[in-house]
């Protein structure tokens, strides 16, 4: 059963206003330089912010692989393999390369087929999925952004498969990418809370790396090179990493031993957004062409529930539908939420001391209202400037340490 938050009296800003901020519980809204609630701004302390402009094109590095060494991650002594395991480990590795036999060659079948008949032997929705989201990672110089757990630094992926830092404290750009062949088709990445300078990295390639960056010494570790995850999320305390992959599985890595745990098998809902309450027993979903929240309650390693999703599907033109991305606030009580074809972004209030059974319960989320971004003027033709067209986000993140409330970065087209 899923649950629906009424609009209530949510006022949507005009499409000549920008949301700059939200002050004692509510948006502050601007239409221009000279708005009079400029002076509320301004009393507020509030800072000005630059607009960075990322390049479609740079420079491609010839020597990837010897720039930024990669290596195994190392293995830990107190996991000395038994035989018995040795034998599985060695079963298992081999029932991996015989189903990705029988996917290609149900594959070629397939796509020889109409999808009518193509759909009984291969899953053609999730390879057009696949190919619709390396076709989103190409039409935009940056697709990702995201913000480090404690430093006011963020990472932005860029088209080119190259991921570049930015150090807001000097506003400046770290001055070298982190790159390697490893890294192709990035798909997503997220930095390990209280874990020094490790950004996770992966890939929807078909070698399915994930690489755990060093980004202050620029060095990675290979986690694994099996698992195509579409999708990565550190739970506040650094102790579980919930990966999403493109063949419908959600898998939460224990990150001290680095086990995994299968919350959801093999499915045709693929993981496309994720973040966590900052208490660490929550983790909000999102899965593609939906427009449900879905909660993953964590009680303990091996005791993990999916409870009732949120609808966030609204009978207003401009407002809600399909979920393209998620975003919490450093302190846990903003969930963010921009969608697939409407051009404002949704925000709600997060209650982390609800009573949550493990039935549903009272709701985790509650009340939502509803920002807009800046309008952009468009070049038409020499010297020719036509009117303003809306924004479109792609991409939102929240400042991980930022002590005035909540910070909100939102990448638009």
């Amino acid at each position: 059963m899923a649950n629906i938050i009424a609009l209530e009296s949510a006022l949507l800003p005009s499409a000549n206003e920008v949301t700059v901020a939200e002050i004692d519980g509510a948006l502050l809204n601007l239409s221009n330089s000279k708005d009079p609630k400029e002076d509320l701004y301004a009393k507020s302390e509030a800072c000005i912010y630059p607009i960075l402009r990322i390049p479609f094109d740079i420079p491609i590095n010839e020597t990837k692989e010897t720039q930024n060494p990669i290596k195994p991650l190392p293995k830990f002594k107190v996991f000395r393999k038994s035989p018995q395991t040795k034998m599985i480990d060695y079963y298992y590795h081999w029932k991996h390369e015989f189903e990705n036999y029988i996917e290609e060659s149900k594959k070629k079948i397939a796509f020889s087929l109409p999808p009518i008949f193509g759909n009984l032997f291969y899953d053609i929705t999730t390879e057009s999925y696949i190919t619709l989201l390396r076709q989103k990672i190409d039409n935009s110089p940056a697709s990702l952004l995201a913000w480090h757990s404690y430093n006011s630094l963020f990472a932005v992926a860029h088209r080119l498969d190259a991921i570049f830092v930015y150090d807001l404290r000097v506003d400046s750009w770290f001055p070298e990418a982190l790159e390697t062949d490893l890294q192709k088709d990035i798909t997503c990445m997220a930095w390990k809370p209280l874990g020094g300078n490790m950004l996770a990295v992966a890939t929807g390639s078909v070698d399915g790396s994930i690489v755990l960056w060093d980004t202050a010494f620029q060095t990675g570790q290979v986690l694994t090179t099996t698992c195509q995850s579409c999708l990565l999320s550190w739970s506040p305390d650094g102790k579980y990493l919930l990966s999403g992959t493109l063949k419908g599985y959600l898998v939460v890595w224990e990150t001290r031993s680095w086990t995994s745990k299968v919350v959801i098998e093999e499915s045709k809902e693929i993981l496309k957004s994720a973040c966590w309450a900052t208490n660490s027993k929550y983790a909000f979903l999102a899965f593609n062409n939906s427009a449900f929240i879905t909660t993953l309650m964590v009680t303990s390693e091996s005791n993990m529930k999916l409870l009732p999703r949120q609808y966030t599907a609204y009978p207003h033109d401009e407002i809600g539908g399909i979920v393209h991305s998620l975003a919490i606030d450093s302190i846990g009580e903003r969930l963010a939420i921009c969608f697939e074809e409407t051009k404002l972004v949704a925000v709600y209030n997060v209650n982390q001391s609800s009573n949550v059974s493990s039935d549903g319960g009272s709701g985790v989320l509650s009340h939502v209202k509803f920002i807009r971004g800046p309008v952009w003027n468009e070049l038409k033709g020499p010297g020719q400037i036509v009117a303003p067209s809306p924004p479109k986000p792609v991409t939102i993140s929240f400042a991980n340490e930022y002590v005035r409330g909540g910070l909100l970065s939102v990448v638009c087209v």
